[in-house]
């Protein structure tokens, strides 16, 4: 194991040199505009970077994981379609046909949601004949929850290595070969914040759009894996997804709310705000992070100590609460 991490890092780091060389070459660089914040252009080709560190993955380990293998190669397809849409910044309904064909392919391979939990005297609620749409919807959720979360330096990387190492503490089992994949799987991200923050000699990263979606469908279907296979709770698996979600409900509600399109990219999301108020990215990342780690925390204790219902429940009362908050928040002088 401690070879293959030493050489997912070095293949990382070298395949983020070659692509930052090879992004300026054929133009794959993200300019300034009056919504971005950067001041010089930076290749946003971070997710293309890490999907191919995620085939090789694949390549180098002999794990028994045919379903999680089979997601990282779809993977790839998804960051393509990410990376054509950072250069053609395709029409929303485009994007999102070419976003549902890696989700029923995967689909299409028996991975997919059949039921949300069991909730004790109501039994287990299965989703029936509806479980591959469901599926669908909800990863398609997920990848835009998570695209919209990509909009400062360091958000999208710190959010997946939280949710993946709380997965690999679900799991409690160290050795086994789910919980080495997701550490794996970690370290390419690790990796891209040295490069996303301008850490020393690095050279500046975006995730684009290629990287976003990547993550989102990856963990998404990833959450869907481990709950189908029983190794973590469907309800327990959703906490650690619960600020993407918060904050992708409450931005389209507002969105509706103030007659806004749900589609045109907006600065109204919770992390432009803090960047605008507090001017600092790593004040952003911290609270953020802290958000998310809250939450967590609160679904475990809720998770451990109550019912599935209650958790269910809970879930969604806390989801009310954080959009009442973020509509004070954006209301405030």
């Amino acid at each position: 194991m401690k070879f293959y991490s030493v050489c997912i890092v070095l293949i990382s780091l070298v395949l983020f040199f070659i692509f930052n060389w090879l992004s300026k070459k054929l133009n794959l660089i993200d300019y300034p505009n009056i919504r971005k914040q950067h001041k010089n252009p930076v290749p946003y080709t971070g997710g293309i970077c890490i999907s191919v560190t995620f085939l090789m993955i694949i390549y180098m380990t002999n794990f028994d994981l045919k379903n999680i293998n089979l997601l990282l190669s779809y993977g790839f397809l998804i960051s393509l379609v990410g990376l054509i849409d950072d250069k053609l910044s395709l029409q929303p309904g485009n994007k999102l046909v070419l976003q549902i064909l890696p989700v029923i392919l995967i689909i299409y391979q028996g991975i997919y949601l059949t039921n949300i939990g069991d909730f004790g005297s109501f039994g287990v609620l299965e989703l029936g004949s509806f479980d591959k749409v469901f599926t669908i919807l909800a990863v398609i959720l997920f990848i835009n929850a998570f695209n919209y979360s990509d909009g400062s330096d360091g958000i999208s990387g710190f959010i997946s290595i939280i949710i993946l190492a709380t997965y690999i503490f679900y799991l409690n089992d160290l050795n086994s070969e789910v919980s080495k994949i997701i550490f794996l799987i970690m370290l390419p991200i690790l990796v891209f914040l040295l490069f996303n923050l301008k850490l020393k000699i690095f050279p500046q990263f975006f995730l684009g759009d290629s990287g976003s979606l990547l993550l989102g469908f990856i963990i998404g279907f990833l959450s869907i894996e481990l709950a189908e296979n029983h190794l973590v709770d469907p309800l327990l698996i959703i906490w650690p997804l619960s600020y993407l979600i918060y904050e992708f409900l409450s931005t389209n509600i507002i969105r509706v709310i103030k007659n806004k399109s749900l589609v045109v990219p907006g600065s109204d999301h919770l992390h432009y705000e803090l960047n605008s108020r507090y001017k600092n990215k790593y004040f952003t990342i911290f609270i953020i992070s802290t958000i998310n780690l809250f939450f967590i925390l609160l679904g475990n204790i809720i998770y451990n100590h109550t019912s599935n219902l209650i958790t269910f429940i809970s879930f969604i009362i806390f989801f009310i609460f954080y959009f009442l908050l973020r509509m004070n928040f954006f209301n405030r002088n």
